[in-house]
């Protein structure tokens, strides 16, 4: 239990800070070694740090490690002392040591970006209790073929969080959750029942309005920028958004169409500055 809040904890973290604790932590191992003699079970320790980065997902510092740990393995066998080995044999052994280790962190990382991506496909995303991209993707091809049928509309809106990335670095993955699960409310409390909200990346949101006027779309959208822009001032989150909707007449028969009309327009959102919203109705004949 303690281990793994402690892990947990250290995940937490920045990318930078993790680093620097594992550092701090091998620094300390190490000059424990140096100050009680080249103690093979004292060494030992050193992969700790090498193991939590793998396991963090710090997949490169974990690798960077490994060969400072394989240094200091290699200074501890050929250290004075009875049990002092030859330079041959230290360096085939510590040479195996280090492979061993390079693939324990290689697949350690595996396993790390095997959850994540298995927690990606999962139909609710468990962060902000949104749709998640394989069920957004289903219900998008649902609805726009109810709409098009019936000759309604159908609004799919793609909302991008700018300078994430750098808030994920500065205050690390804890704060970061708590953005997104205060804009996954936003857009849960915006929307009508009919409506869906959906999380489709790592910093990327969908809202689908079905069956809304194009004035009641463009209404429910301004709010969910407002709300947002408030949200962000409020916390002191120096997070931004990018939003472009797409409201179809009749929309295409391809949701992949629907998905580019859309992604157009928040690529000009973007050009045009931050919190920006660039709406566009899409005038096409079904098909």
């Amino acid at each position: 239990m303690i281990l793994n809040r402690l892990l947990n904890w250290f995940g937490e973290r920045p990318s930078w800070l993790r680093v620097c604790i594992a550092f701090v932590i091998l620094v300390l191992l190490g000059a424990a070694a140096c100050a009680f003699g080249p103690q093979p079970a004292l060494t030992f320790f050193l992969i700790i740090p090498v193991l939590v980065l793998a396991a963090a997902g710090e997949t490169a510092a974990g690798i960077c490690f490994s060969f400072v740990v394989a240094a200091l393995w290699l200074w501890t066998d050929l250290a004075p002392g009875p049990g002092r080995i030859s330079l041959t044999v230290a360096l085939w052994t510590d040479l195996a040591r280090l492979a061993f280790l390079l693939v324990i962190v290689v697949e350690t990382a595996k396993l790390h970006e095997t959850f994540e991506n298995q927690r990606a496909l999962a139909p609710i995303d468990a962060l902000t209790g949104l749709q998640n991209t394989q069920l957004f993707l289903e219900t998008l091809r649902i609805e726009a073929e109810r709409c098009r049928r019936h000759k309604r509309h159908l609004t799919l809106a793609c909302i991008e969080l700018n300078d994430f990335k750098a808030l994920t670095e500065e205050r690390g993955r804890k704060e970061c959750d708590a953005v997104l699960k205060e804009v996954g409310n936003i857009l849960r409390n915006a929307v009508r029942i009919e409506d869906v909200a959906a999380r489709l990346g790592a910093q990327q949101f969908a809202v689908l309005l079905v069956e809304a006027a194009p004035e009641s779309a463009s209404a429910v959208l301004l709010r969910i920028r407002n709300k947002l822009e408030e949200a962000m001032q409020s916390h002191q989150w120096q997070v931004t958004f990018s939003i472009g909707a797409a409201v179809f007449q009749a929309p295409p028969a391809s949701t992949d169409e629907i998905l580019r009309e859309t992604a157009k327009l928040m690529a000009i959102a973007k050009a045009a500055g931050k919190n920006a919203l660039e709406e566009r109705t899409i005038e096409q004949p079904a098909a």
